[in-house]
C-alpha cells in the first residue's frame, strides 16, 4: 500500500503529526511538506492523507491550493484529512469543517484534529503577542505565558488515524 502524507506547516505542529503518523502506518509512506516541497500527483499512491495547521481560523493556504488542484483525483483515493489547532470540542470542529471542502470531507475516510501546539522558540515577536493576545482572551483556554513552547498533540487521534489507513 503506498500512502501519501501531504502536509503544510509553519512551526511544526502538522509536521510533527504527519512524522508520527507516517511512523504508525504500514507499507511505503511519502511525506510531503506543501510548504516547501513540489506536490506530487496523487495518483502514483493508493491512499492520501492531507492536513495542515490553522492559522487564524484558516488552514494553510498550501492545503488549499493542492486540494484544489487534485480534488477529482484525490476523490477516487481512500482520504484522510487533519489539522492541527489548539481549539477542542465543537470549536475544532468548526475549523476542520471550515478547512476542508464539503465534498472531500464527505468522502474522507477520517476527517479529525489532531491537536496542536506553540512553537514560542520558532516565532517572532509579532507573532508570538498575536497568539498571547488571542489565546488569553479565549474563554476557556489555557493561558499561556510565551516563554516555553507547548505540545498539545493528540496522539490518540493520531493513532485513530493511522488505523483507518492500516485497514
Amino acid at each position: 500500500m503506498r500512502t501519501l502524507i501531504a502536509y503544510a506547516s509553519k512551526h511544526g505542529s502538522a509536521r510533527n503529526c504527519a512524522r508520527l503518523l507516517a511512523d504508525s502506518l504500514s507499507g511505503e509512506t511519502t511525506l510531503c511538506n506543501l510548504s516547501r516541497d513540489k506536490a506530487p500527483d496523487p495518483a502514483g499512491f493508493d491512499q492520501v492523507i492531507v492536513g495542515g495547521s490553522i492559522y487564524i481560523g484558516k488552514v494553510r493556504p498550501e492545503v488549499t491550493k493542492y486540494l484544489t488542484r487534485y480534488q477529482a483525483e484525490l476523490l477516487t483515493k481512500k482520504l484522510g484529512l487533519f489539522i492541527c489547532c489548539m481549539a477542542t470540542g465543537p470549536d475544532a470542529d468548526a475549523q476542520l469543517k471550515a478547512a476542508f471542502p464539503n465534498e472531500l470531507q464527505a468522502h474522507a475516510a477520517y476527517a479529525g484534529c489532531l491537536g496542536g501546539g506553540f512553537t514560542f522558540s520558532d516565532m517572532n515577536w509579532l507573532e508570538r503577542k498575536m497568539i498571547l493576545a488571542i489565546t488569553n482572551k479565549t474563554p476557556g483556554a489555557q493561558p499561556v505565558s510565551g516563554k516555553e513552547d507547548i505540545d498539545n498533540l493528540d496522539r490518540e487521534a493520531i493513532s485513530r488515524l493511522a488505523a483507518a489507513f492500516n485497514l
